[in-house]
C-alpha cells in the first residue's frame, strides 16, 4: 500500500475503471472490513525511526516504550517480591496462530502453538 498510495483504503478494494489500472493481489485474499478491523487493532511500522532510546536501535519507537514499560514491572516486582527457594526456569508458550517463522507447537502446553519464550517463576508468577 505504501509502494502505491491511493486516495483512501476503500480505493484499493474498488473495480478497475479501465485495462490500464493497477489490481492490488492482496484484496483478493481479505475483504474490506477483515482491514479495516485488523487495521483498527494492528499498528504497522514500515520505516524504523532514527531515535536510539536505550540504545536499541532498529526497533519502532512504540515497542521501545513498551521494552522500557516491561522493564520497570519486571524491576519493580524484583523490588516488593522476595522470591522463595522453589524458583523455576521454564518454557512457556504465548499463543499466536498467525503466520512466522519464530512460531513453534508443543502439544503437551496448555497453549501448543505460538512463541516460546524461558520464564523465571514462582507459584505461578512470572519474575523475568
Amino acid at each position: 500500500m505504501e509502494d502505491h498510495p491511493e486516495a483512501s483504503i476503500e480505493s484499493f478494494w474498488k473495480q478497475p475503471e479501465s485495462d490500464s489500472s493497477v489490481i492490488y493481489l492482496f484484496t483478493r485474499y481479505m475483504t474490506l472490513r477483515r482491514f479495516q478491523l485488523l487495521l483498527r487493532r494492528v499498528k504497522i511500522f514500515s520505516r524504523v525511526p532514527n531515535s536510539n532510546l536505550a540504545g536499541r536501535r532498529g526497533v519502532p519507537e512504540t515497542y521501545q516504550h513498551l521494552n522500557e514499560w516491561s522493564d520497570l514491572q519486571q524491576q519493580a516486582l524484583a523490588d516488593i517480591y522476595i522470591p522463595g527457594t522453589h524458583v523455576a526456569v521454564d518454557e512457556y508458550v504465548i499463543g499466536f496462530t498467525s503466520q512466522s517463522t519464530l512460531k513453534t507447537t508443543i502439544p503437551n502446553k496448555l497453549t501448543p502453538t505460538g512463541f516460546k519464550v524461558w520464564v523465571v517463576a514462582e507459584k505461578g508468577l512470572f519474575l523475568r
